[in-house]
């Protein structure tokens, strides 16, 4: 990905055979989209699970364990399920699945909220610069578009981990995060979560 065009191209590619493989309503969020508006390599890419229960799948261990398998079945690596996650973002997902695919790391997302919508995924992201999407081939960010304008991140009220601010903070120092502050969680997570598969 490495140009604007190349990402297009790649992010429809990925959405067409990860939605017609697993069944699912899905979009790419955050980082990723950010990472690219910035003309910087992104590190991974999370997809949203959207629209969950109209899909085949419950939250059942063996439906669970049955996407795992179709992912791996497409090419997927190292896949990882996580139950509950709960990482710096302070997300709050019902599971996460981690993978590598076509040598790109990968997060597939749902969370707790059941978003149906990409705007409803990226509202529980926590800062302005994150709130950003790929859908149906084309990219939402007007979000960034704002923090371009002004300079300053926004929060959106949910909490941070002062090491994911600190992060956020040394790979982009071109913005004020001053408004970030009374968000930060007084606490790391607990320990570093095991994945359940």
């Amino acid at each position: 990905m490495s140009n604007y065009k190349d990402s297009l191209a790649y992010f429809k590619q990925v959405l067409a055979k990860f939605s017609s493989t697993l069944g699912l309503d899905l979009c790419i969020a955050g980082g990723a989209i950010r990472d690219i508006h910035h003309d910087r390599v992104p590190k991974d890419i999370d997809i949203e699970v959207l629209n969950f229960g109209d899909s085949r799948y419950s939250l059942g261990n063996d439906d669970l364990t049955l996407l795992c398998d179709e992912l791996e079945n497409i090419g997927a690596c190292h896949v990882e399920l996580y139950s509950n996650y709960n990482g710096e973002a302070a997300a709050n997902l019902d599971f996460l699945i981690k993978f590598k695919w076509q040598g790109t790391d990968f997060d597939l997302i749902l969370q707790t909220s059941r978003p149906t919508t990409p705007k409803e995924a990226v509202a529980n992201y926590d800062m302005s610069l994150n709130q950003v999407f790929f859908y149906g081939g084309e990219f939402d960010v007007s979000a960034l578009e704002r923090t371009f304008t002004t300079g300053t991140i926004e929060p959106t009220g949910k909490m941070i981990t002062l090491n994911r601010l600190s992060k956020m903070i040394k790979k982009y120092p071109e913005y004020d995060y001053t408004r970030m502050v009374k968000y930060i969680i007084p606490h790391e997570p607990d320990e570093a979560q095991k994945p359940i598969l």
